[in-house]
C-alpha cells in the first residue's frame, strides 16, 4: 500500500472555520486523479500541481466514533491508460479542500485492450476537529459503512454473517515489513479480503505434518503448491512480515518462514487458536520477490504472473499446459515467439497461427 498525507488546504480551513462557527455543512463532492507525484501540497494550494487525468464522484464514505471521517475515492477499472501520483477533493462549489501526493507515480490500466486491468481506490482518512458534524458528502455509492480499526492481527474476528450491523471493513494498524497498515473489507461470502499491501499468493488444502498454535509446519512440496518457485530461494525471500496467513477459520497472523529440516514452517508472534492438521492454507504476500532470486515475478492477478521488461524463466523439467486440445489441421502463420535455451540463448522461433482445426 502506498501512503501519503492528506493535506487541508487554507481555503478547505477557511470553510471548516466557517461552518463549524454557524452551524452550516460543507459539501464535498468529487476527487480529481492528477499526473503530479513526489511532492508536499502545501495550504496554498488552489489546484492540483499536474494535469487533471480523472474526475468523479467520491465512491463511500463513513462516519467514525470519533468524529474522524473515511471517504474512499475509487478509480473504475474502464478508467485509464494512464500514470497519476496525486489525489485532491473538491466541494459541490469546485473549491479544492484537501490535497495529497503519492511519493512516485502510479500506472493505471483500462479493462479493454489491457490483460491486466485495475481499480485503485483512496482511502482518505480526514480528521478536522469532529469532522462528521460538517461534511454533507455527495457519493454514488455506499454512503455509510461501519469501519472498525485493530492493532495487531490477532484482533482480527472472524465475519460471522450473522450480525445485524456488520462491520464492513477493518483497518488493521500492525505495520508490514514496509511499515504500513492493511484494510480488509467483507466479502459476499462472509470472508475477509485484503484489499491493500498484501496480494494473494496460493490456498490449498494441506494436510500439515506439524502444527502447534504458534507455528504450522509442512512438506517443501506443499510449500511449492503455495509458493511456486525453487523452496531455499522462496523461503530465504520470505522477510519478517512479508507473508500473512490465513486460515480455514478465517483468523489471520502475519509469519516467518523458514526451512525445519525437509519441511517448511511458518511461525506466528502470537498464539492462533484452532489450527487443525488437514485445513485451507491461504497465504497473501507483500514482497514481489519471492519466487526466484534472479526475476520479479509478481502476480498481478488471481490468475497472471508477469516477468519484469528483459527478464525470462528457465523451466528446468519442461512446460506444460493444463489446456491442449487435439487438433490437425493448422491455419496461417500470423506472428512467431521466440524461444531461447537455459543460457539465453535464441533456439529459433515457434509459429503462431491464426486457427487450427
Amino acid at each position: 500500500m502506498t501512503t501519503a498525507t492528506l493535506t487541508v488546504t487554507d481555503a478547505g480551513l477557511a470553510l471548516a472555520v466557517n461552518a463549524a462557527a454557524n452551524g452550516i455543512k460543507i459539501t464535498l463532492a468529487t476527487f480529481d486523479v492528477g499526473s503530479a507525484s513526489g511532492y508536499t501540497p502545501l495550504g496554498t494550494d488552489t489546484a492540483l500541481h499536474g494535469s487533471t487525468l480523472y474526475t468523479a464522484a467520491i465512491t463511500a464514505y463513513a462516519n467514525q466514533l470519533d468524529g474522524s471521517m473515511l471517504i474512499n475515492c475509487t478509480i473504475p477499472a474502464q478508467a485509464g491508460p494512464f500514470t497519476f501520483g496525486e489525489v485532491g477533493l473538491r466541494t459541490d462549489a469546485g473549491v479544492l479542500f484537501a490535497l495529497a501526493a503519492l511519493p512516485l507515480p502510479q500506472d493505471k490500466y483500462p479493462s479493454l485492450g489491457s490483460d491486466i486491468p485495475t481499480t485503485f481506490t483512496f482511502s482518505l482518512f480526514l480528521k478536522l476537529g469532529r469532522a462528521n458534524a460538517i461534511f454533507n458528502i455527495l457519493t454514488t455509492g455506499a454512503q455509510q459503512f461501519p469501519i472498525r480499526y485493530v492493532n495487531q492481527w490477532a484482533d482480527v474476528e472472524p465475519a460471522s454473517g450473522l450480525d445485524p450491523f456488520p462491520t464492513y471493513q477493518q483497518i488493521v494498524s500492525e505495520a508490514d515489513n514496509k511499515g504500513d497498515y492493511t484494510v480488509l473489507t467483507l466479502r459476499a461470502d462472509n470472508r475477509w479480503s485484503v484489499q491493500s499491501n498484501y496480494s494473494y499468493a496460493g490456498s490449498a488444502v494441506l494436510a500439515a505434518v506439524g502444527v502447534t498454535n504458534l507455528y504450522v509446519e509442512i512438506t517443501q512440496a506443499q510449500w511449492q503448491l503455495l509458493i511456486p518457485g525453487e523452496v531455499a530461494t522462496t523461503v530465504a525471500n520470505a522477510t519478517a512480515h512479508s507473508f500473512l496467513f490465513e486460515s480455514s477459520l478465517g483468523k489471520f497472523r502475519t509469519c516467518t518462514v523458514s526451512l525445519s529440516g525437509a519441511n517448511v514452517r511458518l511461525t506466528f508472534p502470537s498464539a492462533l487458536t484452532g489450527l487443525v492438521a488437514a485445513q485451507v492454507f491461504t497465504l497473501w504476500c507483500n514482497n514481489s520477490k519471492y519466487i526466484s532470486a534472479g526475476t520479479t515475478l509478481t502476480r498481478v492477478s488471481s490468475s497472471l504472473l508477469r516477468t519484469q521488461a528483459g527478464e525470462k524463466i528457465v523451466a528446468q523439467g519442461g512446460l506444460g499446459t493444463g489446456n491442449a486440445v487435439s487438433a490437425t489441421t493448422p491455419g496461417a502463420v500470423i506472428k512467431k515467439m521466440e524461444v531461447f535455451d537455459a543460457s539465453g540463448n535464441s533456439l529459433g522461433f515457434v509459429p503462431i497461427y491464426s486457427s487450427i482445426a
